[in-house]
This record gives structure tokens, C-alpha cells and sequence, in this order.
């Protein structure tokens, strides 16, 4: 019982069944007597998926200490800012943290548009390589094979470097749409860069940003003429993106027709049909929901809740125990919802059948309050696609999730406008009756939802990038 390989077993097991209390009893006892990187490492995830924290960082600076040279441990410190924090702003410690990490270990961005021998002509078919991990189902895999698919063959040549352990059904579909598919496991970053180069890719879009199995280090070595970053956690990156697909270009001001509409579609398949009436018609009082992850819950969540419990007196708020994780993290909830007088008017609450999909918890709130500070772009949109109208903070990825489906009445800038928002939505029963039966369809030509209309959202902002590119390299020449 007290072999160290056996008590880390135990701890993945735990975890995986949202036992974050036990997983980090297990770890800790490990580290008493042999503690590896790993294992640090490994109990800051257990910690940060708990809310907490600043055990956590504790932890992930023990994993550094012992590994300073390798970038992993680094960006898996800024995976649990993000998750603290969010990632919008560029003041927050997330930002100073994805700065660092850019000071120590990507290359000075040297102009090296010279070395590269692709055409600069605005009009022909780009070359686009997509570069990451997650090309599986129950990963990024879902989202990105029907925009693959979509691509106008004509003007779109896709390449793919894939970094991924696992393939699956949904790995081989998505290989059905590369004109090349490139196995990157094990490479090396100098190397990776080297293999996108030789391939003459254009533009090579970054999949992961600072996520897990990322290729941060890869694109700070320039392999393409343009690096985007598009579905991951969004970087403030030094060197390894000239832009952003989502949310602020830093390529110029005129972001209009370089960004895109959403942050990428929701898929439909799957969601069940719509409950048309909503909770209120049955209980008499408006139920909000939360449907972010627990461990992205904390003081800015808690402020939110009361800012709006307060504007609607009547009203009661359920938040979903998605990973049914364990009774202490659940109880810390509790607590700081205790401490600004909310206890009587909120339940954690998790779904009897766990095979059932979250959407099947939209059917029992009205209203879906987003997740601060790390915002949740596809809990948004899953609510609207079930009827359930969404209220989330300006700047957020739930709010880019509001405009894209043309829904802004419904973002906020302020505690003012979220108690304003609540109220008018909690005031009218007959509007959220309509909501659920007919916001489905007046959204199902969104570019949130339809993926024909997104794919080219995104070849024209691939082609605005390009075009900006072969400006500047036919003045560099001039």
C-alpha cells in the first residue's frame, strides 16, 4: 500500500473519478519520500482542478525548480493562471507569465521573411498547415474535421501536423481531408520547423497555443511565412504569432477583416431536442445556472451571482457538477458563497445519469450565467442552441459567443448592466417561453453554428493575412 508506483495509480485513478482530495492525499504521500517532477507536476493539475490555486502554483515551482530548462513545466503553470485568471487581460499574472515564458525560451524574432521561397501572390491557392495535438474525438477533432471539409479546394490546400499519441475513427476522418498528413510525435522543435518550412507551408496556424502538447517552441522558430494562433489558450506571445484568428490582431488596428466571427463552431451532433418550457413555467421563480467547470469558480464568480441574486430577489441559481468532483471542493463553493449571504439560494447539483450529455442540465435553469474569470465560449453557445438565453462579460469568449450568434443585448461592461440584463430577462416569462422554441432557429445561420458560413469567415481572414504579407514583402524588395 505504501509503493510509490502504486500510491501514483491510485492517485490518476481518484482523479479521473473526481476524487481531487483523495488523488492529492495519495501524491503528497509520495512526495514525502520520493518525490520525481512528475509528480509535482501532477499534483498541480490535481490542485488547480480543485480551485486551488495557490497550492497549486506551490507545486508547479517545485516542478520548475527541478526542471528550469524545459518549457513544459513553465506552460503548465500558465494553463493554471488562465484557469485563475482568464485570458483577456494583458496586465493579468496569465499575461506576465506567457511574457516570461516568451524572454526564456523563444528564439528573438529576427525578420526572416527573405529566407522563404513562397510566391507572394495575393491570389493564388494558400498552403495551410495546421500544427498541434488533440486531432481525436473528445478533443479538438469534433470542431476542426467539418471546417477540414468545408475548405474550397481551389484556394485552401490543407496540410496537417499531427502530435498525438492516440488515433481514432474521428483521426482518420479528419486524414481524409489533408492533402498531407505529417506525424510530428517525438520531433523535435527545430526540427518540426524545419519539416514545415521544407514543406512550403504559408500560413501555419497554431492549434494549441499554451496547452497541453503544444508547439510553442515550433513557431517561435518562424516555420512559415504567417503564424496564427486560432483554438487554443490564446498566448500574449513575443515571437511565436504575428496574429491572432480571435479576439485582438496584433497585426494593426484594423482587425475587422482579419478576425473572425466566433472563436469556431459549436457542434450540433448529439445535443438533444429542446425542453420548450422553460423551469419558471413549473417552479413560479427564475433558476440561474452555471455550467463552467467547478475549479474555474472563485471570488469573481461568487460577485457575479450575488450582483444578479440581488437585482432578481426571487430567484435561485443551480451550477452543474459537470466532473462530479468530491465533497471538499464542492464545499468550498459553499463557503465563499456562505460568506456573501447566498447559501440559501444555491445548489450544486450534478445529473443522476452520467452518460447524459450537460446539455441536458439547460432543462432545468432559465438563464445561463457565464463562467469568470475563465469564460466559457462553447458552455455559452450549447445554452443558446437549447433556448436558454446567456449573460456574459464584455470581452469574454462567452460574449465573442453573444455577438457571434447576434445576441450582444446579452453581454455586459459592467455590475450596473449584468443586474440590468438579469432583471429584464428574469422579468419576462413569455420572452424566455419564446427563447426556448424558437432561438434554435434563428441562430441556425449564425456563423456560431453554421459551419459552411465560418470556413469562409476563415478563408477570407486567411487571405486578408496573406495579402497583408505579400504587401509588405513587395515593399521590402521596392
Amino acid at each position: 500500500p505504501n509503493e510509490p508506483e502504486t500510491l501514483r495509480l491510485i492517485a490518476s485513478a481518484l482523479f479521473e473519478q473526481g476524487q481531487v482530495t483523495g488523488a492529492v492525499s495519495a501524491l503528497q504521500a509520495v512526495i514525502r519520500d520520493c518525490a520525481t517532477a512528475s509528480d509535482y507536476a501532477n499534483l498541480a493539475r490535481f490542485l488547480a482542478a480543485a480551485g486551488k490555486f495557490d497550492d497549486a502554483m506551490l507545486a508547479h515551482d517545485m516542478t520548475i525548480q527541478r526542471q528550469p530548462a524545459d518549457p513544459a513545466p513553465a506552460q503548465a503553470r500558465i494553463r493554471t493562471l488562465a484557469k485563475q485568471y482568464g485570458v483577456e487581460n494583458p496586465t493579468s499574472p496569465y499575461a506576465t507569465a506567457c511574457r516570461a515564458w516568451s524572454e526564456q525560451f523563444e528564439l528573438p524574432d529576427s525578420d526572416r521573411r527573405a529566407e522563404f521561397m513562397n510566391p507572394p501572390d495575393p491570389a493564388r491557392c494558400l498552403r495551410i498547415g495546421y500544427v498541434g495535438a488533440g486531432l481525436h474525438a473528445g478533443d479538438l477533432a469534433p470542431m476542426l474535421e467539418p471546417i477540414l471539409a468545408r475548405h474550397d479546394r481551389n484556394n485552401i490546400e490543407v496540410y496537417v501536423y499531427a502530435d498525438d499519441q492516440r488515433r481514432d475513427p474521428m483521426t482518420e476522418s479528419l486524414m481524409q481531408h489533408a492533402a498531407r498528413w505529417t506525424d510530428l510525435r517525438n520531433v523535435d522543435p527545430d526540427t518540426a520547423a524545419e519539416i514545415i518550412r521544407g514543406d512550403r507551408i504559408d500560413i501555419a496556424v497554431d492549434l494549441r497555443g499554451h496547452g497541453t502538447d503544444n508547439r510553442m517552441v515550433t513557431f517561435s522558430r518562424r516555420p512559415a511565412p504567417l503564424c496564427l494562433g486560432w483554438l487554443g489558450v490564446r498566448p500574449f506571445s513575443t515571437h511565436a504569432h504575428d496574429a491572432h484568428l480571435i479576439g485582438t490582431d496584433t497585426m494593426s488596428d484594423a482587425t475587422k477583416p482579419l478576425t473572425l466571427p466566433a472563436d469556431h463552431p459549436i457542434s450540433m451532433a448529439g445535443m438533444p431536442a429542446v425542453n420548450p418550457t422553460p423551469p419558471r413555467s413549473i417552479n413560479g421563480h427564475t433558476t440561474f445556472g452555471v455550467l463552467g467547470p467547478i475549479s474555474a469558480l472563485g471570488h469573481a464568480s461568487v460577485a457575479i451571482w450575488k450582483a444578479v441574486l440581488d437585482a432578481v430577489p426571487d430567484a435561485n441559481l443551480l451550477v452543474a457538477n459537470h466532473g462530479r468532483m468530491d465533497s471538499e471542493t464542492v464545499d468550498r463553493i459553499y463557503k465563499l458563497c456562505a460568506h456573501v449571504g447566498l447559501s440559501e439560494r444555491i445548489t450544486i447539483a450534478e445529473l443522476e445519469d452520467q452518460n447524459a450529455p450537460r446539455t441536458k442540465f439547460l432543462d432545468y435553469i432559465d438563464i445561463a450565467l457565464d463562467t469568470m474569470p475563465q469564460s466559457g465560449f462553447t458552455e455559452v453557445g450549447e445554452a443558446l442552441w437549447m433556448g436558454v438565453p446567456a449573460i456574459a462579460a464584455s470581452g469574454s469568449a462567452g460574449a465573442r459567443a453573444l455577438t457571434a450568434s447576434g445576441m450582444d443585448a446579452w453581454v455586459y461592461s459592467d455590475h450596473d448592466g449584468l443586474r440590468e440584463t438579469a432583471r429584464n430577462l428574469a422579468g419576462n416569462v413569455e420572452l424566455l417561453h419564446e427563447h426556448r422554441q424558437n432561438l434554435r432557429l434563428s441562430l441556425a445561420d449564425t456563423p456560431l453554428f453554421n459551419v459552411a458560413k465560418f470556413t469562409e469567415c476563415l478563408e477570407s481572414a486567411y487571405r486578408a493575412h496573406w495579402t497583408r504579407w505579400c504587401d509588405t514583402r513587395r515593399v521590402d524588395k521596392s
